[in-house]
């Protein structure tokens, strides 16, 4: 059986070498496009005070992103293009502890590193529908570019 020819020697090389450089401008075209979702979350008529919002990414290997609910707001970076199923958990705002003294003899406590979620007590009456992606009813259609995308709970 004859085998087929293969191009070989420096022509080759050339080709290669153009085919590469001819394709190297493109190569932002081979990642995932993105997008920013921002938006409101109000739970009966009313912002939430705190909380997050959850992002799950429809697909395999696609990414789960989050963002604190502040004054109602919330903010989103870099999320992939295409549908996410969406749960939001709800807190009691977070009390200052910047006035609050070390004890004497106390270690000083530790900065929370930055882009570490904070953590607060949730809401009594707050509906776990919400808090499970396969129930909350709530999705998100991501595309590329800023976008908004509220979202109003009901008791």
């Amino acid at each position: 059986m004859p085998q087929a020819s293969r191009p070989h020697g420096p022509l080759a090389g050339y080709v290669f070498a153009a085919l590469v450089a001819s394709l190297a401008p493109m190569g932002c075209s081979w990642t995932t496009p993105t997008g920013v979702v921002t938006g409101a979350v109000r739970f009966d008529g009313k912002p939430v005070a705190a909380g997050r919002v959850t992002f799950l990414c429809d697909g395999v290997g696609k990414p789960v992103f989050f963002a604190e609910i502040t004054d109602g707001g919330y903010r989103i970076e870099k999320a992939p293009v295409g549908g996410a199923r969406v749960t939001v958990q709800v807190f009691a705002p977070h009390a200052s502890t910047d006035n609050i003294p070390t004890p004497p003899g106390a270690a000083p406590a530790l900065p929370v590193p930055a882009g570490i979620p904070g953590i607060g007590r949730p809401i009594a009456g707050f509906p776990d529908r919400y808090l499970n992606p396969n129930t909350s009813g709530l999705t998100c259609e991501i595309k590329p570019g800023l976008q908004a995308r509220d979202f109003d709970l009901t008791p």
